[in-house]
């Protein structure tokens, strides 16, 4: 009976957390990794022409008329609160986090522009309450850092028509913790509980290209491809507090192993000058989510026959996003936008957990630009519409329920041309 029980909530406890730790908005990804890009947030792909295009078109650095150097900070802020059919109820805690951003482009005089971005594209982090509704069956903590060092070089084809791209490398930590009763598994009262904790790093190889084309002196084709990458991580479980009834059992500490598919992503934006101080800019996206069908899972020694499953089923669908940006220069200095981004989750109900709370959203963005002779600065604010999350057919049935979600962004972007 007691090995029962020990197998129900170290299947919770290990497989579950593997599982949940890699689903945040949108998927995997971050958001925009500059004010630009988050101001004209459905804009980025013909719009966004400074050292940032990098992440979004590398083909638009091509238009680099001057060195420069850009560092950008985000501030993401998000709560999620559930509610369970029979009342159970939480709300995620530490909802702020910082992600920074830093891209640098550089003319040659030959033409062309080589440049370099590092930036934080996936990953955020998710905090639930440990003793809150998903106690001893969910994570109460689960965090994951993705960090891509990409040189890039642009290339002007001729005056119509412009070649970018880059090369990434990436590199990813995610870590994640979940409470063990001990008192329940041995039947001894008193127990401290103890904690299970997965932690590894891995490395990942990425590219992508994009092309511009200006069809006219007011219109512009934009086409993008990201191609996916797969990171394997490697690191250890560690299981404290294990009691002497079960220390034959469960060792402490053994090896973690896994892999994460990230997706193919395909983007097309059109671009039109309706005034001289005046741009609309519309973007589609495509990505290949579905190659994240499942997730291969070894914790080593405390991975006796029959208690994890070496693979767990995730189902990801491919998804859409569309929007739109304009951006409107009131003067020489001065720079308005706005934006708009609709955002399917690829997170099907059957494999959505706590802390992968996502939904469907809608986007709206403002943002402004002052600059003052080599220097610019932009700051950009977003808010998430998100639909209610209502779950009732979960493999775990204690992540039932309706989940409502609230997140907003706010980005500051220093320039400083050289």
């Amino acid at each position: 009976m007691q090995m029962n029980r020990w197998t129900v909530v170290l299947t919770g406890s290990v497989v579950w957390m593997a599982v949940v730790c890699v689903g945040w908005a949108n998927g995997f990804r971050n958001p925009p990794e500059s004010a630009t890009g988050l101001g004209a947030l459905g804009a980025r792909m013909t719009a966004v022409t400074d050292a940032s295009a990098w992440s979004y078109n590398p083909a638009n650095a091509a238009e680099t008329a001057e060195p420069s150097v850009m560092a950008s900070l985000l501030l993401v802020s998000g709560r999620s609160k559930f509610e369970a059919p029979d009342g159970r109820r939480g709300q995620t805690t530490e909802p702020e986090s910082l992600l920074p951003n830093i891209h640098a482009a550089w003319p040659l005089e030959r033409g062309g522009t080589v440049g370099l971005a590092v930036t934080t594209p996936y990953g955020q982090s998710t905090v639930w309450h440990a003793d809150g509704p998903f106690q001893y069956v969910s994570p109460h903590r689960a965090e994951m850092t993705t960090i891509s060092v990409a040189p890039g070089v642009a290339w002007p084809l001729n005056d119509q028509l412009a070649i970018g791209a880059t090369a990434n490398l990436y590199w990813s930590e995610l870590e994640l913790r979940q409470r063990v009763p001990w008192a329940m598994q041995t039947g001894v009262p008193g127990l401290p509980d103890g904690e299970t904790r997965l932690k590894g790093d891995g490395l990942g190889i990425g590219a992508s290209v994009g092309l511009t084309w200006d069809a006219t002196a007011r219109q512009r084709v934009a086409l993008v491809y990201k191609a996916p990458f797969s990171i394997d991580y490697e690191g250890n479980t560690r299981i404290s507090q294990v009691p002497p009834p079960l220390a034959g059992m469960v060792a402490a500490r053994s090896d973690f192993d896994s892999t994460i598919k990230f997706p193919t992503i395909i983007s097309a934006g059109y671009g039109l000058q309706l005034r001289d101080d005046v741009r609309l800019g519309i973007d589609v996206e495509w990505l290949d989510f579905s190659r994240f069908s499942e997730l291969p899972l070894d914790v080593g020694i405390n991975n006796p026959t029959g208690l994890v499953p070496p693979t767990v089923p995730q189902d990801w669908k491919d998804t859409w996003t569309l929007g739109f940006g304009v951006e409107w220069d009131c003067d020489e200095q001065w720079t308005l936008r706005t934006g708009y981004l609709f955002m399917e989750t690829p997170i099907p109900s059957t494999t959505m957990a706590p802390t992968l709370p996502d939904a469907d959203r809608h986007v709206v963005s403002v943002g402004v630009g002052y600059t003052w002779g080599a220097h610019q600065l932009d700051a950009a604010y977003a808010y998430n519409i998100f639909r209610d999350r209502d779950v009732r057919n979960q493999m775990q049935p204690a992540y039932s329920g309706t989940y409502e979600l609230a997140s907003q962004l706010v980005q500051v972007s220093y320039r400083r041309m050289f």
